[in-house]
């Protein structure tokens, strides 16, 4: 046959007989199956080794696990803030059941706007809790005093329900005596009555239309008392005076 000088190609080229002898020479640890793959053909297996499709590593690869490693961490972030806002519902919700009053609840969450607080209290959220909405304590005798106290010093019905985180309404009923509780006045004479309780008086009866009941139940002074105070017969100058029992129209 004769010979074309073209080498088959299954056959072992002397740079291929070169690696061989190499890898042979080399101490067995050290061998590298790649050595005896051509250039070329070596750093395709080495891409091919280590790109994310083979799962054996590379930037992409170390890149895709650490984006699972991210994912896994902010989904156990999320469980546990979850798991702590639903403990946190459950204890408001207790402690208020258990209250006298909603400001020894609010007190006890210093860190927390009380809309916040009350937003938990009554069930207003979604959190998975088993502990059931209550509402606010109910107003207790002591309680409506201290509303009348204030409004007597000067507190505006505003003042009471911010001081008290009682709503508006309630502060209202409470402190005029639309409410079912004792509404005895102190035991303080018309002679013992200040130029600034008697202002006070007169004031809140020309802007609130009150009765006479009521003026005296929220400044827990007796009608009479009342009564000689907003007709101007006592010798303060202060504040518009008033009939405090007008006729009824024609």
């Amino acid at each position: 046959m004769t010979d074309t000088g073209d080498e088959d190609e299954d056959s072992l080229t002397e740079a291929d007989l070169d690696r061989i002898a190499e890898f042979a020479a080399t101490p067995e640890e050290d061998r590298d199956p790649d050595d005896l793959v051509p250039d070329r053909d070596a750093q395709t297996t080495r891409e091919a080794r280590e790109s994310p499709v083979s799962g054996s590593g590379g930037d992409e690869g170390r890149r895709d696990a650490e984006g699972r490693g991210q994912h896994r961490g902010r989904t156990d972030d999320a469980r546990d803030a979850s798991r702590r806002q639903a403990d946190y519902c459950s204890s408001v919700r207790r402690d208020m059941s258990d209250a006298s009053t909603a400001r020894e609840v609010v007190e006890e969450y210093p860190d927390l706007h009380v809309s916040e607080i009350m937003r938990h209290a009554y069930g207003e959220c979604e959190c998975p809790t088993d502990e059931p909405p209550t509402s606010s304590p109910v107003i207790s005798p002591e309680e409506c005093r201290e509303f009348r106290g204030c409004y007597r010093e000067g507190l505006s019905v505003g003042d009471i329900s911010d001081e008290y985180y009682r709503a508006d309404n309630s502060i209202t009923r409470h402190v005029f005596g639309r409410c079912s509780h004792d509404t005895r006045p102190l035991d303080q004479s018309r002679e013992e009555v200040g130029a600034d309780l008697c202002r006070r008086v007169r004031e809140s009866f020309a802007r609130n239309d009150l009765s006479l009941r009521e003026i005296s139940t929220a400044v827990r002074l007796r009608p009479a008392v009342v009564r000689y105070h907003l007709a101007g017969d006592c010798p303060h100058s202060t504040g518009p005076t008033a009939d405090p029992d007008p006729p009824d129209g024609p």
